[in-house]
């Protein structure tokens, strides 16, 4: 007869290999998926041959912050704005793909793949934007239109009106009179041989200082077409009295810009000081470039 003992003692090693099994079951795989996606993660990019002190230091910094925070979308999504206000937009885009996996309901990241995508890659582009929409989708109507309106002009300039024009009417709905959103209505009614709503959406496009020229443009045409002479030569008299467009605010791409450093930041002040037509000013931060070193670029700029 085996001794009670014995059976106490043999049971309470079986309890006690029971439980070690149970613990690598449930901790192992965990364990081994920590280990493995840090492995995946932690390898920020890096572009070589920079000659700009400021640039290079710039990015080593807000990659340094990934390699201390790997599992941050913030701190991917910062090193992705910092290497794209330097165009170095291949890498930011690796950096926003990492940034959306982490948190795939962040609108920015989609957005900022689909901003790379519309100049390099069109056909990808269209998928992206419509992601951040969709991520923006609880946003404040505001900060829904500023993903909402790209995408609807992108579509514009692919010719798919449909979407388009939902898109713009969506926007219209919810953040009314918006320039921006009447000059894509305008457009489409143009389209649309509809030329009363075409004047009424573009007129109120025409007073923003961002369609200002591109309204008053689409206005002469339409006059044009209609047999209306005396305004498309008025309105084309006033056209060849303004300057370009600037383009319209784009919170995320102005967060950009205020990450350029180096050259590229200097350049984004001569361009904002330009735009304020402050041409002494532009002008002087030329110059003062001639004295530190003389290039091609300073030289023109001045």
């Amino acid at each position: 007869m085996i001794p009670q003992s014995s059976i106490a003692k043999r049971g309470r090693r079986c309890w006690g290999w029971f439980a070690f099994i149970l613990v690598m079951m449930i901790g192992g795989p965990a364990w081994w998926w920590h280990r493995s996606s840090a492995a995946t993660l932690v390898d920020p990019p890096m572009p070589t041959g920079i000659e700009d002190a400021e640039v290079q230091q710039a990015i080593k910094s807000a990659r340094q912050h990934v390699l201390d925070n790997a599992h941050s979308a913030d701190a991917w999504g910062c090193l992705g704005m910092t290497l794209l206000a330097q165009l170095f937009d291949r890498e930011a885009d690796r950096c926003f793909a990492e940034a959306s996996h982490l948190d795939p309901g962040d609108p920015r990241w989609p957005y900022g793949r689909g901003r790379i995508a519309l100049k390099r890659d069109p056909d990808h582009a269209l998928p992206l934007l419509r992601l951040a929409v969709s991520a923006a989708a609880n946003s404040s109507p505001r900060d829904l239109s500023a993903f909402r309106l790209p995408l609807a002009e992108a579509l514009l300039e692919r010719g798919e009106w449909q979407e388009a024009e939902q898109l713009f009417r969506d926007d219209w709905q919810q953040n009314p009179d918006n320039p921006r959103t009447a000059f894509g209505l305008g457009l489409i009614a143009v389209e649309h041989d509809e030329p009363r709503a075409a004047v009424d959406f573009l007129t109120i496009a025409q007073a923003s200082p961002f369609a200002h020229k591109t309204a008053t443009a689409q206005l002469a045409t339409l006059a044009r077409r209609h047999g209306d002479r005396a305004t498309a030569e008025r309105y084309e008299k006033e056209i060849a009295t303004l300057s370009s467009d600037p383009a319209w605010p784009d919170p995320f791409l102005d967060r950009v810009m205020q990450l350029r450093v180096g050259q590229r930041r200097l350049e984004r002040e001569v361009e904002e000081l330009e735009r304020q037509q402050r041409y002494a000013e532009a002008a002087k931060i030329w110059l003062e470039q001639l004295q530190q070193r003389r290039t091609s670029q300073a030289c023109l700029g001045a």
